[in-house]
């Protein structure tokens, strides 16, 4: 699967024990996903005629299995128990609170610089303006920065047509190790 240009990706600066883990955590959770969709896979299966499957899970000598008619339905009753308890224990547990969805509170600009590792010009360069072109070097700092003009918003009577020229990000990749985010036309 190829990954967008503009997507910094070195596994080789992350240590090995923690590129182990997260593969063996992206593979317990494919594993979990594919676990969820058995039972689509066996309704398209019994769709097309392959009813040894649901013979296979719901029937015993060509009876109905009472532990699955107890178990799947109990399964059930206590996953939502469990989503709406936790729901609830949530609810009450936020209920006393002030509201957590107001804005936060705004933090200075040497923080930013410093978190980011970038000069507090390039911070205000990005504070500055709504679009912005991003200059970072080899390891993903942030050097430089440069506004560039909001575009007008077009009406649907002036939007190009299908085959005509749309803004669009790109990153450009010089020769140098810097790399660039910009806003280009295609």
């Amino acid at each position: 699967m190829s990954r967008p240009d503009w997507i910094i990706h070195r596994p080789q600066l992350q240590p090995l024990v923690q590129r182990t883990l997260w593969r063996m955590v992206t593979a317990l959770m494919w594993a979990l996903y594919l676990y969820l969709l058995a039972p689509l896979l066996t309704l398209v299966m019994w769709l097309l005629g392959f009813r040894i499957t649901s013979q296979q899970l719901l029937e015993r000598d060509y009876g109905v299995d009472p532990f699955v008619l107890l178990s799947l339905p109990l399964m059930a009753l206590a996953c939502a128990v469990l989503l709406i308890g936790w729901a609830e224990y949530n609810r009450r547990r936020f209920r006393r609170r002030p509201d957590r969805r107001k804005p936060l509170a705004c933090v200075p600009h040497d923080q930013i610089a410093t978190t980011l590792g970038a000069s507090a010009e390039v911070v205000r360069q990005l504070n500055s303006s709504r679009i912005t072109v991003l200059h970072m070097d080899e390891h993903a700092h942030p050097r430089a920065a440069t506004a560039r003009p909001v575009p007008a918003l077009a009406s649907p009577a002036t939007r190009p047509a299908p085959g005509e020229a749309k803004a669009s990000v790109h990153v450009v990749r010089p020769s140098t190790s810097a790399t660039t985010l910009h806003l280009a036309d295609e």
